[in-house]
């Protein structure tokens, strides 16, 4: 009997496993305000950027690697200010 119970159990768990949603990158969260902001941090100090003219250059840079993660218009937000000052 221990058999059919095992497979009873694994059975179960498989039904389970197929009945949870797949994580996609489509459905995973944005990171929050402090998330970009770390980001952008991270990805000035990479390039070597100071001057805000370059503020395109930044976004295009993390959007590259970060497409459908983070939006494109909070990166420029918090890119924008934080070569401003």
């Amino acid at each position: 009997m221990r058999g059919a119970a095992a497979y009873r159990t694994a059975a179960k768990a498989l039904q389970y496993a197929l009945q949870r949603p797949v994580m996609t990158i489509e459905t995973m969260a944005e990171p929050d305000e402090a998330g970009v902001r770390a980001l952008v941090k991270e990805r000035i100090a990479a390039l070597g950027i100071a001057d805000p003219k370059q503020a395109g250059r930044l976004v295009g840079d993390i959007m590259k690697t970060h497409k459908g993660q983070v939006d494109a218009g909070d990166v420029k937000r918090v890119a924008e200010e934080l070569l401003k000052g």
